[in-house]
């Protein structure tokens, strides 16, 4: 007949694994999203950087143009 106590060390083992499974697995899930809501908030971010890159060029050349009709006109 085996051991009641190593059988009950056994039975609370597999629970304790059972439990610990359970609470990895929601933190791995949470975890994904989270990584998944940061990749999409550094595309976003970088689009942004592009755009306000690509206005200021327009802007400064804009400006450029402005002056440069200005200084003709003056001569």
């Amino acid at each position: 007949m085996p051991n009641i106590a190593s059988v009950l060390k056994e039975e609370i083992s597999r629970i304790a694994r059972k439990e610990v499974k359970a609470e990895v697995a929601a933190l791995k899930k949470s975890t994904g999203v989270h990584r998944r809501e940061i990749a999409a908030l550094k595309r976003r971010a970088h689009e942004l950087e592009q755009v306000v890159r690509r206005l200021s060029r327009g802007r400064s050349k804009a400006t450029l143009n402005k002056s440069t009709v200005a200084s003709a006109t003056a001569l």
